[in-house]
């Protein structure tokens, strides 16, 4: 059954594993559910080096060599959530050579033949080597980047060169392009080589993509031709990459198309006007048997691409509170246009980002003496219950308007309402559903609530 994807910062539900049956004083274990998961992570542009011709002043070897050649300094705050998932991906943006045969361009990027080991030691898998700086220093610099990068443990994919790894038992294929043209000739190729890894076994297809206009905010015509072809042509994903910003992203046909994910240590640039940045991941379970999709989870973690607060220490670090909202309502305006009819990008209150929330039982509130069950979970939180705001203006015999341009909702029961946006007043968005706390909501409506401890119940008078 299709179910419509959200993007969320990060919630964790938490449900009991144990029924303790005290009688028989013996526990009784579920069983175990016979699914697998594998996590995907995709960050932007990364240059480890610089344009040479620049200057060496707060140049990215300026910065490694003023924090003592360590490999570990640029991924350290984000290493964490490299680390906890299966694969990571970058867009790696330049060359690791010691060739000086420089390509006759306005910008060219080489860093040393060691840098390979940063990737490593930030928790980073894999290079996507499709993109405009591969061969910056000519096919020898692009033949030791690839050398330099495998000596790390890094493996590389692009220009023609598809990869595929086994995760768990699941495959992984991932494909790498410049995305310049959407003539037929590409489209052959994307639905040739998606066919081919297919062929291969792979159960998850990732196209990744090289193309746009440089500071674009906004998708061009030939990246939402190309980018959605691949959808049709069978991607499970499609990442991109090349503006140097972020982009929208697009729910299309039922999977989702990041257009751009912008710098993120990103060597070419020592203090960029716009910092902005995110990790994207995407989490697939399968049925372990068949192998069968059955659910796919979206997350984005925004994040700036530097630690910094002047000029660019090449350090992403990932943003809370006002500032990642920020970068989410940033989001949400450019994926607008392209997801008219859908609010797909979760916003969560930073008080919200990390915390766990119980999925109570569907008797935890009751409503003029009634017991309310709905279709949507309650989630409970150090005595705070959460509920879907329609559903429960629905119970009270009212109505919830969405209204996408505001991002907002507007609740009306009888002669009382109120506009709410998204992200305040305690709100976030939980499997498609704006939640709210049980009394703030009730209040809104001019009910007043009273939470009974001992049932764990909220009663609405």
């Amino acid at each position: 059954m299709k179910k419509l994807l959200s993007l969320m910062l990060a919630i964790s539900i938490m449900v009991s594993s144990t029924l303790e049956i005290s009688a028989e004083n013996m526990v009784v274990e579920p069983a175990v559910p016979n699914t697998v998961s594998v996590k995907l992570s995709f960050a932007g542009d990364t240059t480890l080096g610089s344009d040479l011709s620049r200057g060496y002043c707060n140049s990215f070897i300026d910065v490694y060599q003023k924090q003592e050649s360590s490999y570990d300094y640029f991924f350290k705050n984000v290493k964490s959530i490299f680390d906890n998932d299966d694969l990571t991906i970058v867009n790696f943006e330049g060359t690791l050579t010691n060739s000086n045969a420089r390509a006759d361009k306005t910008y060219a990027f080489k860093g040393l033949p060691e840098f390979s080991n940063i990737l490593k030691s930030g928790g980073i898998e894999v290079a996507n080597l499709a993109n405009n700086h591969t061969k910056d220093y000519g096919t020898q610099g692009y033949a030791d980047t690839v050398k330099n990068l495998n000596k790390a443990g890094v493996a590389s994919f692009g220009i023609d060169k598809p990869y595929i790894t086994e995760i768990k038992g699941i495959k992984v294929g991932l494909l790498g392009y410049t995305a310049w043209s959407a003539e037929a000739y590409m489209k052959n190729k994307v639905t040739h080589d998606i066919a081919d890894l297919r062929e291969q076994g792979a159960d998850i297809v990732v196209t990744s993509f090289h193309g746009g206009v440089e500071h674009d905010y906004y998708p061009n015509d030939v990246q939402k031709k190309l980018y959605r072809h691949a959808v049709d042509a069978g991607a499970d994903v499609v990442i991109g990459h090349h503006p140097h910003v972020l982009q929208g992203i697009e729910e299309y046909n039922g999977k989702y198309i990041v257009y751009s994910l912008g710098n993120f240590s990103f060597g070419g640039n020592r203090n960029p006007s716009d910092k902005d940045t995110m990790i994207f991941q995407q989490t697939f379970e399968f049925d372990k048997d068949t192998k069968e999709k059955v659910d796919v989870v979206s997350t984005v973690i925004p994040c700036s691409v530097t630690s910094s607060k002047s000029g660019n220490n090449f350090q992403p670090t990932p943003l809370e509170g006002q500032a990642a909202d920020r970068i989410i309502n940033k989001l949400e305006g450019y994926s607008k246009p392209m997801n008219k009819n859908s609010a797909f990008i979760a916003k969560m209150d930073a008080g919200f980002k990390t915390s766990t929330f119980v999925v109570a039982d569907s008797t935890s509130v009751v409503f003029e003496g009634n017991a309310v069950s709905f279709d949507t979970p309650i989630l409970n939180k150090d005595n705070v219950s959460y509920v879907a705001i329609k559903p429960l203006a629905e119970q009270m015999n009212g109505s919830v308007d969405w209204n996408p341009e505001t991002n907002s909702i507007t609740a009306s029961i009888q002669d009382k309402g109120a506009t709410i946006k998204v992200g305040e007043s305690g709100t976030f968005i939980y499997e498609g559903r704006t939640y709210m706390p049980v009394k703030q909501a009730a209040e809104l409506f001019g009910y007043y609530t009273v939470w009974n401890d001992q049932e764990q119940r909220v009663y609405i008078y």
